[in-house]
């Protein structure tokens, strides 16, 4: 009868993004004909977008293990979560498409900021 901690979950899911975004930032250097700068721009803003997203949808998939497994309450959260993390992804695509750097500062500070809240240590 084992539990992850939050700390357990959010670890999984940073070690899951840092190999996901740099597998996406190779295959975009490769695929397309970006000037490096652009690139290391890209992949700051990505890996940052990345993190944030996914620790959204760990911090609600979190949540959902207190409940019985594939109950309604666990099915519902965890559905929140994911749904809360395809719009934290979406807004910063529109960010990003945008070309504001100061919408991308204030997503990248909101983000890192509801990263540290999600992932205090907590058992």
């Amino acid at each position: 009868d084992y539990r992850f901690s939050r700390s357990d979950i959010f670890s999984f899911t940073l070690f899951s993004v840092l190999g996901f975004v740099f597998a996406e930032n190779v295959l975009y250097l490769t695929v397309t004909d970006t000037a490096f700068f652009d690139w290391i721009y890209r992949s700051i803003f990505t890996l940052i977008a990345h993190v944030f997203a996914a620790s959204v949808c760990a911090y609600f998939w979190w949540k959902a293990l207190s409940y019985e497994l594939f109950s309604a309450r666990y099915i519902a959260t965890f559905l929140l979560g994911f749904a809360l993390a395809i719009a934290a992804h979406t807004l910063y695509n529109i960010f990003s498409v945008s070309g504001s750097f100061l919408l991308l500062a204030i997503y990248v500070i909101i983000g890192y900021m509801a990263f540290i809240v999600m992932g205090k240590h907590q058992r």
